[in-house]
């Protein structure tokens, strides 16, 4: 049963993860004042350069200090360039 709710649990995460168009915005690449670790890439989208070490303290890139969280934190928040947001809009299926 516990292996079960393990593959369960991983297939979520998995569909969670993949549902991100990338756009950045919840990293405030909307704002032209992004995380400075968030990497636009040649095609529009954005990585984080250290997503697996993401939460916690860091610096926009005008010198700000943010407190980076998970997205389920604050998917019922607006952010600049939220109405895009993959996530909020499996909320509303």
């Amino acid at each position: 049963m516990e292996d079960h709710y393990n593959n369960y649990q991983e297939n979520k995460l998995k569909e969670f993860e993949s549902a991100c168009l990338r756009c950045g915005n919840c990293c405030g690449a909307a704002d032209n004042n992004p995380c400075e670790h968030l990497i636009p890439d040649k095609d529009g989208k954005y990585l984080c350069d250290i997503y697996e070490h993401r939460f916690g303290l860091h610096k926009a890139k005008n010198g700000n200090v943010f407190l980076c969280v998970p997205i389920r934190n604050i998917l019922f928040k607006s952010w600049t360039g939220s109405e895009k947001c993959a996530y909020k809009k499996m909320l509303t299926r």
